[in-house]
């Protein structure tokens, strides 16, 4: 796993255990196409106040959250709360509109991106959304896991298609349930 050179870390707090970065859209939106362009392997967590929680609640996933590449504040508590403790102008990094922001840069810079989650009627509908609001994005993989935890032949069935893919950024919406 890769993690960011300390020098070029975000400002960031503990809160309720959780890593918090003070981002915005257009250092995140920057930094996760610079590290898809260099094929880098990251990963990104939106974290709102339920995830916080969930972090909390369970060391397991404490350390999934807090290993990520950058912890965007995806929800207005956490800015707040990253306010209180001394960034005054941290901002909100809401995952959808980051997605979009994503996307948008992704489609300038022909990077292929994956889906994975929701159902396949949803991701056809949410593709042909994205293909009319960002002519020339290249979606070159979509996934529709189950609803249940996948089991060990799925996942890694799931794994080599995104590898097949190429998609050099990858969506995850399945939300955050803990663990």
């Amino acid at each position: 796993m890769h993690s960011l050179n300390p020098v070029s870390l975000p400002l960031h707090r503990r809160i309720l255990r959780m890593r918090v970065d003070a981002t915005s859209y257009e250092l995140a939106t920057n930094q996760i196409l610079d590290w898809a362009q260099h094929q880098e392997h990251r990963y990104v967590c939106a974290a709102n106040v339920h995830m916080a929680m969930s972090v909390f609640d369970s060391a397991q996933f404490a350390e999934v959250v807090n290993q990520a590449d950058l912890v965007t504040p995806d929800g207005m508590p956490l800015v707040w709360a990253l306010r209180w403790f001394g960034i005054p102008d941290a901002q909100r990094v809401y995952g959808p509109t980051l997605m979009l922001q994503v996307c948008a840069a992704a489609a300038q810079e022909r990077v292929p991106i994956g889906l994975y989650g929701g159902t396949v009627e949803s991701l056809d509908d949410f593709v042909k959304f994205l293909e009319s609001k960002f002519p020339g994005i290249e979606i070159v993989c979509r996934i529709a896991p189950p609803f249940r935890s996948v089991t060990p032949v799925e996942a890694a069935d799931y794994q080599q298609q995104i590898i097949d893919s190429a998609a050099r950024i990858v969506f995850v919406g399945i939300g955050c349930s803990g663990m």
